[in-house]
């Protein structure tokens, strides 16, 4: 491993890797709280820890959802977790991080698609009337611009009806 020049420190690009036959994330029981447990993960920050602790929270059967790195400069977090006994922490966690997954690909795709919308605008104050931007994605190639259909769309950035 390379350091950083004051020495101390591991460079943050090699934190995220993992010793070959070790596990991402460890599960401990809690043994003073039923239902609950502390997990470990290795090559993750304050970053993760917060989105997960917070969409952990959203979760009705979770009672107590915290997270805490150790240290800065290590990239190691502990995520504990309390749950009412109806699933187990562990569940709550799975559920959380799909749930979460799901929201960071929503916000890719929406962000993509104002990505697109600025190009499209910009293209248009330029005179080309906004075709150059959307040509890719639309395929057509012609001087009538992009075809727009106007679709409702749920507050979660799903299309709805047809």
């Amino acid at each position: 491993m390379t350091h950083n020049t004051s020495g101390d420190a591991v460079d943050r690009h090699e934190q995220i890797l993992i010793p070959f036959g070790n596990k991402k994330v460890k599960e401990t029981s809690v043994n003073r709280a039923p239902f609950a447990s502390t997990f470990y993960s290795v090559g993750e920050d304050q970053s993760l820890g917060n989105m997960l602790r917070a969409q952990l929270l959203q979760c009705k059967h979770v009672v107590f959802a915290g997270y805490r790195v150790p240290h800065p400069d290590v990239a190691k977090m502990e995520i504990r977790v309390h749950t009412d006994g109806e699933i187990t922490p562990r569940e709550a966690v799975l559920y959380a991080s799909r749930e979460l997954v799901h929201h960071l690909d929503l916000l890719s795709r929406r962000f993509l698609l104002e990505w697109e919308f600025k190009k499209a605008a910009n293209a248009a104050a330029a005179g080309d009337g906004g075709a150059g931007a959307w040509a890719a994605e639309d395929k057509v190639g012609d001087d009538k611009g992009p075809r727009i259909k106007e679709v409702e769309v749920s507050p979660y950035g799903e299309v709805m009806g047809d």
